[in-house]
């Protein structure tokens, strides 16, 4: 039982890690948007996202256990960090677990969406400037 809240205890450090990073890769975005409108520029298209079967899985996971939560308790158990999920057992700290890692998944791939739709203004950015 001590090794399962040790693992949701790190699952939980590396989403916060996962969710930092999307904060810091947005605002980068919003920078750089702010830039290409101020000049006037048109913004270039997004990069095709790259298919992933792991966070698509996990944001219809999550989707599930927030439905199947506003089902049995009125809602809130795909909330933050279910922090009503029953930690007090061993089958409550794995639910808790795959929620968590879960949505850092989800988190991630977020992050590298954004983070490649960044580096392509910055670029184009880079372009617009030298030409």
């Amino acid at each position: 039982m001590e090794d399962a809240r040790a693992r949701l205890a790190r699952s939980r450090e590396i989403a916060r890690t996962i969710e930092t990073s999307l904060k810091a890769e947005t605002a980068r975005k919003r920078g750089l948007v702010e830039v290409f409108l101020s000049r006037g520029l048109s913004l270039p298209p997004p990069p095709p996202s790259e298919a992933s079967a792991s966070a698509d899985a996990s944001e219809e996971a999550l989707a599930r256990a927030r439905a199947e939560g506003e089902e049995n308790c009125g809602g809130g158990a795909g909330d933050a960090d279910a922090e009503d999920v029953d930690e007090g057992t061993i089958e409550g700290l794995k639910r808790a677990l795959a929620s968590s890692q879960a949505r850092a998944r989800v988190s991630l791939a977020r992050a590298r969406r954004t983070r490649a739709y960044a580096d392509v203004l910055d670029a184009a950015l880079n372009a617009a400037a030298q030409a």
